[in-house]
């Protein structure tokens, strides 16, 4: 049983409360470890061919956007 202080401040007394409700109580959020799909690594971390054909394509995309 909590009391309203209990329920005021979010206090789990551990030896009062079901396995399951501690456990929810601490558990990590999920979000924290899922992969950011936005974020790419850098391009120096690709094999050297792949390096250079991304310049290739950023030059022609470049030389593109000034016709």
């Amino acid at each position: 049983m909590t009391s309203d202080f209990d329920d005021v401040f979010g206090f789990i007394d551990e030896m009062e409360a079901s396995v399951q409700e501690a456990e929810l109580a601490t558990q990590i959020p999920r979000d924290l470890f899922e992969e950011d799909e936005l974020y790419l690594p850098p391009i120096d971390t690709y094999p050297e061919k792949t390096q250079k054909e991304v310049l290739r394509r950023k030059k022609v995309f470049s030389l593109m956007k000034n016709v």
